[in-house]
């Protein structure tokens, strides 16, 4: 066995098991706890595992083994703080979302505002895929309702299934920065990439037949990309006075 395989099975075998099943409280506690309990080492093998076998390692986690992946939160906030790093070099989505003013007519009349909120959303592409977390979780709560997932477990699954998505943009980086013309085709296909895994993560952790899971995969991401817009909109709308204040990268 190789000296990373036997790593792995020792940080299994360590690993933190506990009978509580996710609430937001736990949450919070394990937050807490792994502040301070950290193991750098865990990031590589909780980025890979999420790449690898994502409905196996998320069940792991879900079934009391805490310390088993690289807390959810912690993830999330490093992937995100790389993206923040690089979008003013890469400007991961800014034709994409420029684009979109000129494809509607309520955003046309409203074109002062929506460009001032795209051009937020393009320098900070990881607070809009953060704030659309919690209409994931509740979408996959709502219609896998049947798997009987608590609203914590399905904050589990949508952070960890968003943080992954945020790590495949920043492996978008270099293929942008050799193809910089073909940008717009390789933000593409993320976005397609990024679609299917989050559909292929649901269908691998819910219950039920699975082309029935598979269709139902599909309405929550569907619905989830939808709905996420207007969360945006209605959060820079309300906190833009504030935006100020976010650092500069």
């Amino acid at each position: 066995m190789s000296k990373i395989n036997l790593e792995k099975v020792s940080v299994f075998r360590n690993a933190r098991l506990t009978r509580e099943r996710y609430s937001i409280r736990e949450i919070v506690k394990d937050t807490v706890y792994n502040i301070t309990h950290v193991e750098r080492k865990r990031f590589v093998y909780t980025a890979a595992d999420l790449f690898i076998n994502p409905g196996k390692s998320i069940k792991k986690v879900l079934s009391g083994y805490r310390q088993y992946l690289y807390n959810p939160s912690e993830y999330l906030i490093v992937c995100g703080a790389i993206v923040l790093f690089l979008t003013p070099r890469y400007k991961f989505f800014q034709n994409e979302f420029s684009e979109n003013i000129s494809s509607s007519a309520f955003l046309k009349a409203h074109s002062g505002f929506f460009n001032a909120f795209f051009t937020y959303a393009e320098q900070y592409a990881t607070i809009t895929n953060i704030l659309a977390i919690p209409v994931f979780t509740i979408l996959s709560y709502l219609i896998f309702a049947d798997s009987k997932r608590t609203i914590g477990e399905n904050l589990i699954i949508n952070t960890y299934i968003t943080a992954q998505q945020l790590l495949v943009l920043v492996f978008c980086a270099p293929f942008i920065e050799l193809f910089p013309s073909y940008r717009h085709t390789i933000i593409t296909v993320y976005t397609e990439i990024a679609f299917i895994y989050n559909v292929a993560v649901y269908t691998l952790l819910f219950t039920g037949k699975w082309w029935w899971v598979l269709i139902r995969g599909i309405v929550v991401v569907a619905l989830g990309y939808l709905l996420q817009f207007p969360v945006n909109v209605a959060f820079y709308y309300f906190f833009s006075p504030l935006l100020s204040y976010l650092p500069d990268f």
